[in-house]
């Protein structure tokens, strides 16, 4: 492994480790919904308190409206230190360094040099929005988002290894247990079993996707089950039951949780909109924030571009093209694009282990060109964005707010 390689990992490992050290001790459980959820399922309760953020009012109980898996990982932890001592920042961090494992597994599998390995793991964990809702996993959706990723990267990980169908379903319910969308990650995966040099015949095909359709099966039972407990009908997830204000209010009432409407607003800010940072101080010179609704993908993340040199030809190419677009397609037209989020749309964490493997692809082939060096750079400055909305403008804050005055 090259010393440059080396050098930069360590940089912004360190970066990521100085936004760690500021989140953890602001990391109390009593702001995670999920925190909430999984006390509730100790007592043997699926309602929470209806006063808390984000509750899903009905039949005057509150219940968590969002899919229950981050809160049973959570249950031992409330078990032993209680919802207040459940540290999201800290069991995110954790969960992430699994997360590094795997990926970096699922990166060798994928025939990478080491040294590429390194570049896509800074690029996916330094160079998304990942970086941000680890250190903002207080929060139940932020949570959720790195509990779904472990399972999509452990589904994703298992296919391209020895494609057992039943780990790679479980881990999907998983996913799905989490954040819904990513169970159209089945299309790449049911593909890639289908193609997967161990199982020579169809019949041992047909014999590993049914053990895959169970255990997926399975997850999408107790899904359903669990919406049929809360709300009496197993397709009412609770989020319309969400006391929502403002202008999400005004977009539920006119246009419903899902409408073309939001389309425009939604497809801007994933291809297109720019970094942007605010100057919120009466002279217009400090207290810096960024934009609510966040960057797009293209601006925040421009090493995306690397999927498209994806050899085409290949099956399971397509596949993997078809499951991301419908994720993203899915959620263009949902009300809200992710917001509140920083430099990311946060929603792609749905889909990007699966753009991962197309990323991976693509960079074996660039390579083989003899142009890494130019996704390396993007990967860089894709990283550096992050670290200077999370690590050098609050460093800078003090030193703005007495320039201003």
């Amino acid at each position: 492994m090259s010393r440059a390689t080396v050098t930069v990992a360590v940089l912004f490992a360190g970066c990521f480790i100085l936004t760690l050290w500021r989140a953890i001790p602001q990391g109390d459980g009593r702001s995670n919904l999920y925190a909430h959820q999984a006390s509730a399922f100790l007592q043997r309760r699926l309602d929470v308190d209806p006063s808390l953020f984000d509750t899903a009012h009905f039949k005057g109980r509150g219940f968590v409206p969002f899919p229950p898996l981050p809160a049973v990982v959570l249950m031992p932890v409330v078990a032993l230190l209680g919802v207040e001592r459940s540290n999201g920042p800290v069991l995110a961090t954790l969960l992430t360094l699994l997360n590094v494992v795997i990926a970096y597994r699922l990166l060798k599998r994928l025939g990478l040099a080491p040294d590429d390995r390194i570049w896509l793991l800074l690029a996916f964990f330094a160079g998304t929005g990942y970086w941000f809702i680890v250190f903002y996993s207080k929060a139940v959706w932020f949570w959720a988002h790195v509990v779904a990723v472990t399972c999509l990267l452990a589904a994703l990980t298992e296919a391209w290894g020895r494609g057992r169908g039943p780990w790679v379903g479980a881990a999907l319910a998983g996913a799905f247990l989490s954040r819904q969308m990513t169970i159209l990650a089945a299309v790449a995966l049911v593909w890639r079993l289908w193609c997967h040099p161990a199982f020579t015949t169809r019949a041992q095909r047909w014999r590993n996707l049914g053990f895959f359709a169970a255990t997926t099966g399975v997850g999408i039972a107790i899904y359903l089950a669990f919406n049929a407990l809360r709300f009496g009908n197993p397709f009412d997830t609770g989020y319309a039951h969400i006391p929502f204000g403002g202008f999400f209010k005004a977009r539920l009432d006119r246009h419903g949780l899902f409408s073309a409407a939001y389309l425009p607003f939604n497809l801007l800010y994933l291809l297109f909109q720019g970094f942007h940072v605010d100057f919120n101080s009466p002279a217009k010179l400090s207290e810096v924030t960024a934009d609510f609704f966040g960057t797009s993908l293209l601006a925040a993340s421009p090493f995306v571009v690397l999927a498209v040199f994806a050899a085409r030809a290949h099956g399971e190419v397509r596949a993997l093209w078809v499951s991301v677009l419908a994720i993203a397609i899915n959620q263009l037209f949902y009300l809200n694009n992710g917001a509140s989020q920083i430099n990311t749309q946060r929603f792609t964490l749905d889909f990007l282990p699966l753009m991962l493997v197309l990323i991976a692809m693509g960079m074996r082939r660039e390579v083989e060109r003899d142009r890494a060096g130019l996704w390396r750079g993007c990967i860089i400055y894709a990283a550096l964005l992050n670290a200077l909305m999370f690590v050098v403008l609050p460093a800078l804050e003090p030193a703005l707010a007495a320039l201003d005055h």
